[in-house]
């Protein structure tokens, strides 16, 4: 009797793991234009760079790019934006006589994240830009958690 129970619970759990399996086959939805149309910033890698992402319904935005931390963005008007599958293509053009030619190579929208490459002539770098709408409401929630810790403390 124990062989069967054992034989019965290694069949289920065979089932169980080729369901999942096939679930762990199908890809999440491409983005929609809602999802990206907003405000998304942050920093690259090295914490030096800082970028400012504006993309509008119409497709077309503007791109601002701080190098150091005590120099002014440069900036640039986003041309066009669409998305590819998976993939959002972004192009841009320099508004600021003092910046340089700069691709975005590529853009994946991650949870509440764009990553993306920007690339010059000699240069390339990796931003984690956050969603201002997503940012803001975690950060009042979290807020709003603290105070009132506080003051039942």
């Amino acid at each position: 009797m124990t062989f069967l129970r054992t034989l019965a619970a290694l069949l289920s759990l065979l089932a169980l793991l080729s369901a999942n399996g096939a679930a762990a086959d199908k890809y999440p939805d491409p983005p929609l234009r809602e999802d990206i149309v907003g405000t998304w910033q942050g920093f690259g890698e090295s914490q030096l760079e800082f970028a400012r992402l504006e993309l509008s319904s119409d497709g077309t935005g503007f791109l601002a790019i701080s190098y150091l931390p005590n120099e002014p963005s440069l900036l640039y008007r986003v041309e066009i934006w669409n998305i590819r599958g998976h993939t959002i293509e972004v192009r841009v053009a320099p508004i600021d006589k003092s910046a340089e030619l700069v691709t975005v190579s590529s853009a994946q929208l991650g949870v509440n994240a764009l990553d993306i490459t920007l690339r010059g002539a000699t240069w390339s770098r990796q931003f984690v830009l956050v969603n201002d709408r997503a940012s803001e409401r975690r950060a009042t929630e979290a807020k709003a958690r603290i105070r009132q810790y506080r003051e039942a403390h």
